[in-house]
């Protein structure tokens, strides 16, 4: 009976409290004043010792999940330069460049270029940013699709930019 009241003597010398915390996931990066592209929402539990000055870290749990796949990509991709020149010839051809993802291929139409920028965006593998999801019970196969749907959208986007602003292949 002793151990019981010394027990809750020592609860009454002790106060919890609640602390809602944010944290960058699935590849995601924090910048103080700018919103993350992907953060998890989780409270974290605290009991301060009042007889021994300390404060313990009791319990965290995830409350929330936010993902921004369209975010994402342009922060995926916003180190990648998009270029596309228009080649000399009888036949019109552009060379287009994703540096640092893609080297260049040359194509005769938009559309082609449209198609081999989807293949290649398709081919990004986020298994390690699927594997941080499913942790927090998101299906790791809708987290790929989403996050290849939305690099494809924002890669072909560029890709119009750059083949909007193409220009002529300089005279050697």
């Amino acid at each position: 009976m002793n151990e019981e009241k010394s027990w809750k003597k020592r609860r009454l010398r002790e106060i919890t409290f609640e602390v809602e915390r944010h944290r960058a996931i699935g590849g995601a990066t924090y910048t103080p004043g700018l919103p993350m592209t992907s953060m998890e929402t989780y409270i974290v539990r605290y009991a301060l010792d009042l007889d021994r000055d300390v404060i313990e870290r009791v319990a965290e749990t995830t409350v929330d999940l936010m993902v921004s796949y369209r975010a994402f990509a342009e922060d995926y991709l916003r180190d990648f330069s998009f270029s596309v020149v228009r080649l000399k010839g009888k036949v019109p051809k552009f060379r287009v460049t994703v540096d640092g993802l893609i080297g260049p291929f040359e194509v005769e139409t938009l559309a082609q270029a449209e198609e081999k920028i989807t293949d290649e965006m398709e081919n990004l593998n986020f298994d390690s940013e699927a594997t941080q999801f499913e942790a927090a019970g998101e299906d790791p196969d809708v987290v790929q699709s989403n996050f290849k749907k939305a690099h494809v959208t924002v890669g072909l986007r560029r890709l119009r930019e750059a083949w909007n602003d193409a220009e002529q292949e300089e005279e050697s």
